[in-house]
């Protein structure tokens, strides 16, 4: 597990998903959706997270599985 600071970011690819940019530019992207009171484009956030081998279509940044997401 890991835990870093971030922030929530909106990607206008095949048709849109939230995904999460970390302080040293690694681009995470959560198995599942994220909850809707942190889908905010630039938001700051704290993100414990694990690797995760789920498939996605949109071939952007790393896929994990989101254990923890609070406002930092």
């Amino acid at each position: 597990m890991k835990k870093v600071q971030a922030k929530v970011v909106y990607q206008d690819i095949s048709g849109g998903f939230w995904g999460i940019e970390t302080q040293s530019g690694e681009k995470l992207q959560p198995d599942s959706d994220i909850p809707a009171k942190f889908k905010k484009d630039g938001l700051a956030v704290e993100v414990s997270y694990k690797p995760s081998s789920a498939f996605s279509i949109f071939m952007w940044g790393k896929s994990v599985e989101v254990l923890n997401i609070s406002k930092a």
